[in-house]
């Protein structure tokens, strides 16, 4: 198992979950939406647990609320479609209509993947021909 610091909280009540809820705003015309704080500490619970690598594709929300001196944050990719987190040393820009335009670097190199389905509002038909692109 790795050993990794686990993010329950500060001892001041606050949190990494709690700091980026705070300071990023959803944006509804990227369809972006959080996590409640719990489910961002359940998920991030996890991925200290089991993995060592991690690539976090649209949950910006479980990403920075790693911890930012932790070999996991250090090893793990944000893979996201908004830029403004792109101050993340793993940031890397990924759009869902092309899901193949991943750097071949970044193939098979992660024993996790944390992944937030795109919110697609969309005619029936237009979902289906998304998905199986």
């Amino acid at each position: 198992m790795p050993d990794h610091k686990r993010v329950d909280g500060d001892t001041d009540g606050g949190s990494r979950s709690s700091d980026f809820l705070k300071s990023n705003e959803e944006k509804i015309k990227l369809y972006q939406y959080w996590y409640s704080k719990s489910t961002i500490e359940a998920i991030v619970r996890e991925c200290e647990d089991v993995g060592e690598k991690v690539a976090f594709l649209s949950t910006p929300s479980v990403y920075f609320s790693l911890d930012e001196k932790s070999k996991l944050y250090k090893n793990s990719v944000l893979l996201d479609f908004d830029k403004a987190f792109d101050r993340a040393p793993g940031f890397v820009f990924y759009d869902y209509k092309k899901p193949n335009d991943i750097p071949n670097h970044l193939h098979h190199k992660f024993d996790l993947v944390v992944i937030d389905a795109p919110s697609v509002r969309v005619h029936k038909s237009s979902t289906q021909t998304i998905w199986k692109k």
